[in-house]
């Protein structure tokens, strides 16, 4: 079993919160966050929409152009088969020291993808909370 819960933490002094990843699969785990807004959460909730997906679809949050050392949280999902089977892709870094970093693969479905995208759309309307996305 794996599972990614992306949690959002509002700072009440500002627009931008704290986005948490926590990944735990069996034998590792990993957490960090990295700063956003949730004006970023409707772009992905409508890409959850799809099916199926089409082409890979990614989202990442980082330093400059969010790519290599600069990366600190990913997400990318991709169908893998004509069955709907899809694999995740999650990319998880300490914020401080990028070069400490996690990489993992899992596969899901799409009734993941509905839950996930059922828990961010209560991110975005109660301003807070976490989303999951599971699967082995």
């Amino acid at each position: 079993m794996a599972s990614l819960i992306i949690r959002y933490e509002p700072d009440p002094e500002d627009e931008v919160g704290k986005l948490w990843f926590d990944f735990r699969a069996d034998r590792f785990s990993g957490s960090a966050f990295f700063w956003s807004t949730l004006f970023e959460f409707p772009e992905i909730i409508s890409k959850l929409q799809c099916y199926p997906l089409g082409d890979p679809i990614k989202w990442t949050w980082g330093y400059d152009e969010c790519e290599g050392t600069n990366l600190v949280l990913g997400l990318s999902l991709m169908q893998v088969d004509h069955a709907g089977k899809l694999r995740a892709t999650v990319e998880i870094a300490d914020l401080y020291d990028t070069s400490r970093r996690l990489t993992t693969k899992f596969e899901t479905e799409y009734h993941a993808l509905d839950i996930l995208r059922g828990g961010l759309n209560l991110v975005v309307s109660q301003r807070a909370g976490e989303a999951l996305l599971s699967g082995h």
